[in-house]
């Protein structure tokens, strides 16, 4: 988080636009994370378990893994969002959630690639690989499936800072947990996670 935000800083100091400073600093903020993240899971020794579960296996599985389960995934992460949301206005009143990333779809076509690049294909994979990748299954060596699903959703709605956001992403977190589980694969929760991603920007934040 201050990483980028410092490299965020330094951009918007250099005259590069708010909303092209936040796409780059997010995507060199996981550039910088990924070999660090495939550290940990080498130097843990699980990194033939995540290409095992990186593998797409015949036709008919790949479309299942990365078509089929995401598309269904999604839409349960939907209705619970949205009865999340009703429950959080009833108690809380309306969230106050920060939707402004500096890019609409009036922006040019550069800031809006680097965008959705950012936020619906680089985070994805890099968050999936650390949380359902190599969180869950350290967890998950001492402990039951749930306790491991459960812990690392927690400590992925916790980087999500906003309360609100937080607990979206606890939600999620437990469903494309609990998927990792019962596929054995990461390919579902990372386009899963992908599709959530590109909805979101194109519904609330552009």
């Amino acid at each position: 988080m201050i990483g980028s935000l410092a490299i965020f800083l330094t951009l918007n100091l250099a005259g590069i636009s708010q909303g092209l400073a936040i796409s780059v600093s997010g995507l060199l903020i996981y550039i910088i994370l990924s070999p660090l993240i495939l550290l940990f899971i080498h130097v843990d020794g699980s990194l033939d378990r995540i290409k095992e579960m990186l593998k797409f296996g015949s036709t008919k599985r790949a479309l299942i893994l990365l078509l089929g389960i995401p598309i269904v995934v999604t839409i349960i992460d939907f209705v619970f969002t949205v009865v999340y949301g009703i429950a959080w206005f009833g108690i809380f009143g309306e969230p106050s959630i920060n939707t402004d990333l500096g890019t609409s779809w009036e922006s040019g076509t550069v800031d809006i690639a680097l965008l959705f690049l950012s936020v619906a294909i680089v985070t994805p994979i890099v968050e999936e690989l650390m949380f359902r990748g190599y969180i869950l299954d350290a967890i998950n060596r001492k402990h039951s499936d749930w306790t491991a699903i459960i812990w690392s959703s927690i400590l992925f709605g916790l980087i999500h800072i906003d309360p609100f956001v937080g607990g979206q992403a606890f939600m999620g977190g437990i469903i494309y947990g609990w998927i990792r589980v019962r596929t054995g694969s990461l390919l579902p929760s990372i386009a899963g996670h992908m599709m959530w991603n590109m909805l979101a920007l194109m519904l609330t934040y552009l």
